[in-house]
């Protein structure tokens, strides 16, 4: 352009001054537009993008105008107008349990306000979502044994203990849960039921190599006047534990759902493991000593699961109301999880 123009000057008899001062003026003129006009228009193009809530091309702008005015400060807050608007459809995402979507938003937001800890958090759900969704064949068996004992004795209902005063227990199948007994990852599945002369009976069932199995059946132990059943965490695995210091027995699931029996039993100064003749030091060592305070204190259990030294105890009569509520409450709960499985098999 400037060529062109020092050769019509030429043409015309201009002086060099005159077109160097033209040349100048051109050049004034540029700077002028740049710093003056197109930055007054950008700056007014950004401010109406931001009013139109087109925060990502209002920031583009205002970075661009660096420090015209307030451009530095609006171009933050454009940004976080984008940004909040990326973290509310992330919230709105993980309300609708769309946890899939909301991860990559909150992983490009970063430290953003609360992002980070929802991105923790929407990991986890989406790791039980995943969980949840999965058909668990041995989920699938084990509703089916726990919809035939319910069909049988009933669905859980809490009633007053006739044998215990201000009391309250659950009748029909009062206990459901998983439980891994021999630390393989897979849980067994514990199905109890309430008998008409208000004693409580329970089922183990295993899953193994496709098919279910019961692997063991009893009464629940009896102590201080109350029912429960309990499973003992030895270094080996879940016991299953029946009767007292002075005589009971042991049952351990092995890693093929076989199980392993030991029974105990102290009579005055002898003592015997598996109706063998043992001493007293190896008695103590094989026989757990139950503490049974840690429990029954003459009052109604408050929590129908209770853990004491290495016992989950699972108490179904001798309870407050609002323990009897919440077992049969998980009961229906765990029922439910494994209808969702059987389910989607369909």
């Amino acid at each position: 352009m400037f060529n062109k123009i020092i050769a019509y000057m030429k043409s015309k008899n201009i002086t060099t001054v005159k077109v160097i001062t033209v040349i100048c003026l051109v050049i004034l003129a540029a700077i002028f537009y740049k710093n003056v006009i197109w930055t007054s228009m950008t700056y007014n193009n950004a401010n109406e993008l931001l009013k139109a809530e087109q925060y990502e091309s209002a920031e583009e702008l205002f970075i661009k105008l660096d420090d015209y005015k307030d451009s530095k400060k609006l171009a933050k807050k454009s940004k976080n107008l984008r940004l909040d608007i990326e973290l509310n459809k992330a919230i709105d995402y993980m309300h609708d349990e769309e946890y899939s979507l909301a991860l990559p938003i909150l992983k490009e937001l970063g430290d953003y306000k609360i992002s980070k800890s929802l991105f923790k958090q929407c990991i986890v759900l989406l790791e039980d979502q995943n969980k949840n969704n999965r058909v668990d064949p041995a989920y699938t068996e084990f509703y089916k044994a726990a919809k035939k004992e319910i069909k049988k004795y009933g669905l859980p209902k809490v009633i007053k203990d006739e044998r215990h005063k201000k009391s309250y227990t659950v009748s029909g199948v009062c206990l459901i849960t998983l439980f891994d007994f021999n630390r393989d990852g897979k849980s067994e599945l514990i199905v109890a039921h309430r008998t008409d002369s208000g004693d409580f009976k329970y089922k183990i069932y295993t899953y193994h190599k496709g098919e279910r199995h019961i692997v063991l059946e009893n009464s629940f132990n009896t102590r201080n006047g109350y029912q429960a059943f309990e499973v003992f965490s030895a270094s080996e695995g879940n016991l299953v534990y029946l009767g007292s210091y002075d005589s009971g027995r042991s049952v351990e699931i092995k890693d093929d759902d076989s199980e392993t029996t030991l029974t105990w039993k102290k009579e005055g100064s002898k003592y015997y493991l598996n109706s063998e003749s043992v001493s007293k030091k190896k008695y103590k060592k094989s026989v757990v000593k139950y503490n049974k305070t840690a429990v029954y204190n003459g009052s109604p259990i408050e929590n129908f699961k209770n853990n004491a030294d290495g016992f989950y105890i699972y108490c179904t009569d001798h309870l407050s109301e609002a323990a009897a509520l919440n077992l049969a409450s998980q009961t229906e709960e765990c029922y439910n999880t494994l209808k969702t499985s059987y389910d989607r098999t369909k």
